[in-house]
């Protein structure tokens, strides 16, 4: 079972071509202006640092592959969801059960 479990993690190493390629700063922004978003709707919605993002953007840092795919669902989004996602959604307002208290446990306070 071992030797399946390195045959399958050998098949994904990069020499066999399944690497997926790096996004470029300059295929990032060029997603980004695609799907409109800002670096700062980005930050809050990935919940990562602005200047991470920023980064990014200018060449400093690598971009992680998952970014590419969550640009791509942002950029989905209608405007209402992506305000909700970017500001947090309303918080629910939940009923309170009313306090549960016997009728005579009042008789002490008079």
């Amino acid at each position: 079972m071992l030797d399946l479990l390195e045959a399958g993690v050998e098949a994904l190493r990069p020499e066999h071509g399944l690497e997926r390629s790096r996004v470029t700063p300059q295929e990032l922004r060029a997603g980004m202006a695609a799907g409109s978003i800002t670096a700062g709707e980005m930050s809050s919605v990935l919940a990562v640092p602005r200047g991470t993002v920023d980064d990014w953007i200018g060449g400093k840092a690598a971009i992680p592959p998952w970014v590419p795919a969550a640009m791509r669902m942002i950029a989905l989004l209608t405007p209402s969801a992506r305000r909700k996602l970017y500001n947090g959604a309303a918080p629910h307002k939940t009923r309170t059960e009313p306090q549960r208290i016997h009728p005579f446990s009042k008789i002490e306070d008079l």
